[in-house]
C-alpha cells in the first residue's frame, strides 16, 4: 500500500467510525471532525471547523472539555464529557513537533453503545465487588474461631464438635445468650468440608415476617413494588456449598418456620418472582437460648423443624458452670484489648479469685466487655483504682452483696457511691437477679420487668 492509499485508507477509517473524532490546532481551534462528532453535537461542519471548545461551551454544546485541559496540561487527558446532554467518555491527546513543541490535539469521543456497555459492566462489576466484599467480611469473620477454654466440660464439646464437623447433619447448639454458640458454630464451619465456602449468620430475630422470603431466598428483578430493578440474592443462595449460622432460631414466627422447613425439606427455595424452585446446597447450624422443648409443648415451635434442624444436639454450659475457663478467657481479652489501647494491665490470684466469684449472667460476652471496661480505665489520670477495685465496682453484685432479696433487707446498705451511681447499680443487680429467676431467658425477664428486650439487652451491655 503506497502513501496515497494509506492516506485514503486513513480518511475512510476517520469519516466512516462509530466513534466521534476532532483534530484541534495548539489553539484549540478546531480543523478537522468527522460526521460521527458532528453527529453528536448536532451541528453542521462549516458550524464547526474554525471553533474553539471555549465558543462550545458557551453555546452550551459542551458542559467541559478535554481538549482544553489537554493543552493546558500538555499531556494526554481523559474524562465524561456532556454532549448535548447524552454523556460521552472524552479523550484527547497532544501531538508535539520535533523541537517540543504542541502543534495540535486530536481527540476521540466513544460512542454512545460502547459507554452504555461500560456502564453496565462497571455497575455489574460494583454490584459483585459488594456481594465479594459481604462474603470477604463474613469469611473474615471466621479467623475467630479460637476456642479459649480449660474445662472438661469445653473439652468435651470441642471434641464432639470436631467429630460432627466432618459430616452434612445440622446443629443444633443450645445455651444461655453469651455462652460463644457464633464461636462454636464457625469452630465447626473451619473444620468442616465447607471451610473453603462462606458461613452465613442470620440472626432470625431480627428479620420482619413480611421480608422473610426475600431476605431469606432472594428475589428476581421487579419482583414486586420497590423491588431493585436488578434483584436481590438471598441469604440461602449467598451460603450456597457453605453453611447457613441461624442464631436465635426460637425467635422465628410459626409462619416463618413453615417456610424455612419447607427449605430444609427438599434444599430448593423459591426467590420471589421466580417461575420455578432453585436448589442451594447448604449445612444448617442452628442456636436459640430458648427452651424448643417448652415452646414445642406451647406449639410455638414446630416439632418437625425441631427433629430437622436437631440432628446433632450441642448444649453449651453457661460461664457460672465452667469457672476453669473464665481464667483463660479473661487473660485473652485483656491481652486483646492490651493490645488495641496501648495498655499493659496483668490480672493478679486476687483479679481471678474475684472474677471466678461472680456468676455472669451475661456469660463470655459481658466477661469480654467487662475485661474492655476494665483495660480502659486503669491507669487513667482519671482514674486511679486498682484493677481489684475495678473489677469490685464492676462485679460489686455478686462479690461483695449476692443477688438476693436479702441484700436490700438491711439499713446498711449505703457504699459511698454516689446517689446516681448507686441507683445504677441497683438497678444492675435487681435485673442480674431476674436473669438468674427466669433462667437466663431473656424474653421472658424483659417480660417479667416490664422492657423491651432490646433494653434489657442494652442494659445487661453497657
Amino acid at each position: 500500500m503506497n502513501s496515497k492509499e494509506l492516506l485514503k485508507y486513513y480518511e475512510s477509517f476517520f469519516e466512516l467510525s462509530d466513534d466521534g473524532f476532532m483534530v484541534t490546532d495548539a489553539e484549540g481551534r478546531i480543523i478537522l471532525v468527522n460526521p460521527a462528532s458532528l453527529k453528536r453535537m448536532e451541528m453542521k461542519r462549516e458550524d464547526v471547523i474554525g471553533k474553539t471548545p471555549t465558543e462550545l461551551l458557551e453555546q452550551d454544546i459542551y458542559t467541559n472539555s478535554t481538549v482544553l485541559e489537554c493543552i493546558k496540561r500538555k499531556t494526554t487527558y481523559t474524562s465524561i464529557v456532556i454532549i448535548r446532554n447524552k454523556y460521552c467518555l472524552s479523550t484527547s491527546k497532544p501531538v508535539f513537533d520535533d523541537d517540543g513543541n504542541l502543534i495540535m490535539t486530536v481527540t476521540n469521543n466513544r460512542s454512545d453503545s460502547v459507554l452504555e456497555q461500560y456502564n453496565e459492566l462497571l455497575e455489574k462489576e460494583r454490584a459483585l465487588q459488594k456481594h465479594y466484599n459481604s462474603i470477604a467480611d463474613y469469611l473474615s469473620a471466621i479467623r475467630e474461631t479460637n476456642l479459649i477454654y480449660a474445662s472438661d466440660q469445653m473439652k468435651s464439646i470441642v471434641k464432639t464438635c470436631l467429630s460432627i464437623a466432618g459430616t452434612d447433619g445440622s446443629v443444633l447448639l443450645q445455651g444461655e445468650t453469651g455462652v460463644g454458640k457464633e464461636v462454636i458454630a464457625k469452630f465447626i464451619h473451619s473444620n468442616s468440608p465447607r471451610r473453603d465456602h462462606p458461613i452465613i449468620p442470620v440472626n432470625c430475630s431480627a428479620i420482619p415476617p413480611e421480608l422473610f422470603e426475600s431476605e431469606f431466598f432472594g428475589y428476581k428483578p421487579n419482583a414486586f413494588t420497590g423491588a431493585s430493578a436488578k434483584g436481590k440474592i438471598g441469604l440461602v443462595q449467598m451460603a450456597d456449598q457453605g453453611t447457613l449460622f441461624l442464631d436465635e432460631l426460637g425467635e422465628l414466627p410459626l409462619t416463618m418456620q413453615t417456610k424455612l422447613l419447607r427449605f430444609v425439606e427438599t434444599g430448593e427455595c423459591l426467590p420471589v418472582g421466580a417461575s420455578g424452585p432453585e436448589k442451594a446446597d447448604v449445612r444448617i447450624i442452628a442456636a436459640t437460648s430458648r427452651d424448643l422443648y417448652r415452646m414445642m409443648e406451647e406449639k410455638t415451635f414446630r416439632r418437625d423443624l425441631f427433629y430437622r434442624l436437631g440432628v446433632l444436639p450441642v448444649f453449651i454450659p453457661p460461664l457460672r458452670e465452667r469457672p476453669a475457663d473464665i481464667e483463660k478467657i479473661a487473660d485473652f481479652y485483656v491481652a486483646r484489648y492490651n493490645q488495641k489501647y496501648g495498655k499493659n494491665v496483668v490480672l493478679t490470684a486476687s483479679d481471678y479469685a474475684l472474677l471466678k466469684s461472680y456468676d455472669w449472667p451475661g456469660n463470655i460476652r459481658e466477661l469480654r466487655n467487662s475485661m474492655e471496661r476494665t483495660v480502659i480505665l486503669n491507669n487513667l489520670e482519671k482514674a486511679r483504682d486498682t484493677l481489684s477495685i475495678l473489677l469490685n465496682r464492676q462485679n460489686r453484685g455478686s462479690a461483695e452483696l449476692p443477688v438476693t432479696d436479702a441484700a436490700y433487707a438491711g439499713t446498711q446498705i449505703y457504699n459511698g457511691l454516689p446517689l446516681s451511681e448507686a441507683a445504677e447499680d441497683f438497678e444492675r443487680r435487681y435485673i442480674r437477679s431476674a436473669l438468674v429467676s427466669h433462667h437466663g431467658k431473656l424474653g421472658e425477664t424483659a417480660d417479667a420487668l416490664g422492657m423491651h428486650r432490646s433494653t434489657l439487652y442494652r442494659k445487661l451491655n453497657p
